[in-house]
């Protein structure tokens, strides 16, 4: 196992093959800090590391507040230029949890708003208690969410309902965020973690192989400056779908179609479409 390091704004435990990372500021409702962004960026890269964790779920220490995003106080007395370079530790971090190689899993319960749902969306799947209240409120505050909200919410509950999130601020119950897609399963408070950790046991074995597939789609996110860059890393995509696939255990065989305007790759129930030059990627299973 990986070299465990110690935190002071977070824990994390190992049980079995899941790791659990627990946001630890209950005082300020687990809200992220410098310091706390960056260990929970460290737990990521070692529970990455460790090939005895298959997955890792995320919870808040306290009874009030899976999370409730950035503390304000570490913008305190910042010129814009800090500020933005403070956002954007947010945003890596985020960045990460997507794209990290095993599955996150949110276990929310209280208020999860600001950064602690952009937390949420940037993991795989999110278990809610049905007390939970979930939002994007920092319109009240006169700004917009800063790591990656406006991205990922409308991948996950479309367009419009994100514009109501966002733009309105209003926060919603977790039976209101099932109905709409922005959470998987909601359950009761004294359920949470048992159901969260259930979910992954039932789940965790295929985990990795689909997670490594289907976050191809985040390539989405990146913005290209450079028509011809664009391209080429999209054909850089195919090749390398085209390489796993080749390399799959699938009996099927599979083909490709590449046109002027997308890349199409079949393979038994997997499609993957690549729209050129914009790198629009859609994976179905």
């Amino acid at each position: 196992m990986a070299k465990k390091t110690q935190y002071d704004t977070i824990l994390t435990e190992k049980k079995g093959s899941i790791l659990w990372l627990s946001f630890n500021r209950p005082g300020r409702m687990n809200a992220f800090n410098l310091d706390m962004i960056e260990e929970v960026s460290t737990a990521v890269d070692e529970a990455d590391a460790d090939e005895d964790v298959r997955c890792i779920l995320v919870k808040g220490e306290g009874d009030r507040a899976f999370s409730v995003g950035a503390d304000l106080t570490m913008f305190t007395g910042l010129d814009a230029e800090s500020a933005i370079a403070t956002s954007e530790q947010g945003q890596r971090l985020m960045g990460k949890i997507e794209a990290a190689s095993k599955p996150f899993v949110a276990a929310i319960h209280g208020f999860c708003l600001g950064g602690g749902l952009e937390f949420a969306l940037a993991c795989d799947f999110r278990i809610t208690a049905e007390s939970a209240s979930l939002g994007s409120p920092e319109i009240n505050l006169g700004i917009i969410p800063g790591w990656g909200g406006t991205q990922r919410l409308p991948r996950l509950i479309g367009l419009a309902k994100a514009k109501e999130l966002v733009l309105l601020g209003d926060r919603i119950s977790a039976e209101d965020a099932l109905k709409i897609g922005l959470v998987h399963k909601v359950v009761s408070l004294d359920k949470l973690y048992e159901e969260a950790e259930a979910f992954l046991e039932f789940q965790k074995k295929e985990f990795e192989r689909v997670k490594e597939l289907h976050d191809n789609k985040h390539a989405t996110d990146q913005q290209f400056t450079s028509a011809q860059y664009q391209l080429a890393a999209a054909h850089a995509k195919y090749d390398a779908a085209k390489k796993r696939l080749e390399n799959a255990t699938l009996r099927a065989p599979f083909y490709g179609i590449l046109t002027d305007r997308y890349v199409e790759i079949h393979f038994q129930d997997l499609s993957i479409i690549h729209f050129l030059p914009n790198i629009a990627i859609i994976i179905s299973f």
